[in-house]
This record gives structure tokens, C-alpha cells and sequence, in this order.
């Protein structure tokens, strides 16, 4: 089984680009956008690869839920969001390079994700404000590779250039408001 699509096919790559490039340079400031755009990205994954319902609409307004709710954790209970994004984009991070790397095929993907998952999710929790930015860019990394269509073992690199990109964007503005 391939990793969940983060996003699927995205209906304008351009949209998602200018989204994605938001988190990735500015994700630490629009904290909620990106708990809202990872639980919308998840929820729509889950619901056309398990669910296979019979309307695309029906995903998409179980998706949109899944990003309410992400936005109303991010507004609520900042460190639970950043917990559960965590688990979220480390168990797609694990599945990406499990399929990249191509070690240990006769493991269950959901295993892959669940352990990579509980990795990041652990180290989220702990490192707040750096998961904050850490999360966010990888998000737009995700966001703007996937809707170009990348494919593994290069996207997986292209989304690890990018993050640190926008990781670095962004904690160069945070020590400057911090001075």
C-alpha cells in the first residue's frame, strides 16, 4: 500500500502553492491555518482511500470537519494540536521515507506510521514554539510539492529543502521579534 496522499489532487495547483508557501514562510504566525490544512489534507486522505464513498462532496465536507476541528484545537488547546499535527505529518513523514528508502517491505504501513507518528507527535509536545515552525513548514513543503505532482524518492527531498527553507524564514523572523 502506497503512503495516504497528503493531498490528493489539489483542484488548482496554484492555490495550493500560494497555501503552501504561506505555512512554509509564515506557518508559526498562522498556527491555526496550518492545524486546519493538515486536518483537512488527513481527513481527505482517510475518507477517499477507506471510506470510498460514492459522492467526492461527501469526502471534501468530511475533510472540511476534520480542518474545523483541527482549527478549533489549534484555538483551544494549542499543545494537543501541535501533539496531534505532530503524530499527523510524522506518520506521513515515516511513510514517505519507508516508501523512499524501500527497507523492511514485509512491515504493515500503518505500523510505519503509527511508530513515526509517535516520534514527532513526542517531540512536538516538548519543543513547542520549534514544532510550531517545524510543523507549519513542513505542511507548505507538503502542500506546494504535492501539487505539482511530485513523486518519491524526489519529492521526499524536495520537501525536506523546502521545510528547511521555510523553517529557517521563519526562525529568522521569530529572533527578530524576539531583539
Amino acid at each position: 500500500m502506497a503512503p495516504l496522499p497528503f493531498l490528493g489532487e489539489p483542484a488548482s495547483p496554484v492555490a495550493a502553492t500560494l497555501l503552501g508557501g504561506l505555512l512554509l514562510l509564515a506557518g508559526r504566525k498562522v498556527f491555526w491555518l496550518a492545524v486546519g490544512v493538515t486536518g483537512f489534507a488527513f481527513g481527505l486522505a482517510l475518507a477517499i482511500q477507506y471510506l470510498r464513498l460514492e459522492s467526492f462532496w461527501l469526502h471534501v465536507t468530511l475533510a472540511v470537519l476534520a480542518g474545523v476541528l483541527g482549527v478549533l484545537l489549534a484555538f483551544f488547546v494549542q499543545r494537543l494540536a501541535v501533539a496531534v499535527a505532530g503524530f499527523l505529518l510524522g506518520g506521513q513523514g515515516g511513510l514517505l521515507l519507508w516508501q523512499a528508502l524501500e527497507v523492511a517491505p514485509d512491515l504493515a504501513p500503518w505500523m510505519v506510521f503509527v511508530a513515526a507518528g509517535l516520534v514527532v507527535s513526542i517531540l512536538a509536545g516538548s519543543l513547542f514554539e520549534m514544532a510550531l515552525v517545524l510543523l507549519s513548514a513542513v505542511v507548505g513543503a507538503n502542500l506546494v510539492v504535492d501539487a505539482w505532482g511530485g513523486q518519491p524518492p524526489w519529492s521526499l527531498l524536495i520537501i525536506v529543502l523546502l521545510a528547511l527553507f521555510g523553517a529557517f524564514v521563519q526562525l529568522t523572523f521569530l529572533e527578530r521579534e524576539k531583539r
